[in-house]
Parts: C-alpha cells; structure tokens; sequence
C-alpha cells in the first residue's frame, strides 16, 4: 500500500469556531469583564442588558470593545414578564434590547419569568404575550 501522500502534512482551512466569554460571571461589571476577558485572550464577548444602562448607546460600548479588540457577539437580554399587567412593557424593553445589537449579532432570546418562580411557564402565559 503507498502512504507516501501521508508525507505531505495538511494545511488546516480556516476554522468556524470562534470562542468568547459572557460577562455574567462579572456580576454586572461590564467594563472589568471586557478588560478581564479581552486580557487573557478570547476575542468575543457575550453582554448583558444591563451594559446597555452602563455604556448608554450602542457607539460607547462599540468603542469600548474596539479598544479592547473585542466583538459584541450576543446580547442576554434578561427575563420576559408574562402576566397581563407587565407583558406589553417587557416586549417593549427586549424590542429595544435587540435595536441596541450591531447588525449580524444574536439576542438570546429572553426567559419566560413566572410568579412565584418556582411556577412552570404553560402555554397560556405564552398566548397571553400574543395580545388581543
């Protein structure tokens, strides 16, 4: 059997798979997870909607990134309130979440947050952010 095309060793294609960190772990420091994160080496980041209160627009925390060589790759957007009351306020709040993400970044779609806690999301609390 000829294994001589063995020899030759195979130049690797570029890969897919990008690694980042999600600034969760930070407790809501946003600024210190992007130093800390872009420090040890990844090169994207997952925030967390309460960024968007720390940095005020998109273009602060574009730049802040920017100097830390980090890209915005996803956005947490936080819980979704189902019950009547609160439902159009939270939709409202997520719409405006996604708005504040670059082009061609990813939301994680919110929680559906029940009450009491402990109580599973039915299928009646998702109709009911349906609306009339």
């Amino acid at each position: 059997m000829d294994l001589s095309h063995f020899d030759t060793p195979i130049t690797p294609a570029p890969s897919e798979i990008h690694f980042g960190y999600a600034s969760i772990t930070w407790g809501g420091n946003d600024r210190q997870a992007i130093e800390d994160i872009a420090a040890v080496g990844f090169r994207g980041i997952q925030l967390r909607s309460n960024s968007i209160a720390e940095f005020g627009t998109a273009a602060a925390v574009r730049d802040f990134l920017a100097q830390h060589e980090l890209k915005f790759v996803a956005l947490s957007s936080g819980d979704l309130v189902s019950d009547s009351g609160s439902a159009k306020k939270s939709i409202a709040e997520h719409s405006a979440h996604a708005k504040f993400l670059p082009r061609r970044r990813r939301l994680v779609p919110p929680n559906l947050r029940q009450s009491p806690k402990s109580r599973m999301a039915t299928p009646d609390d998702y109709k009911q952010l349906e609306g009339p």
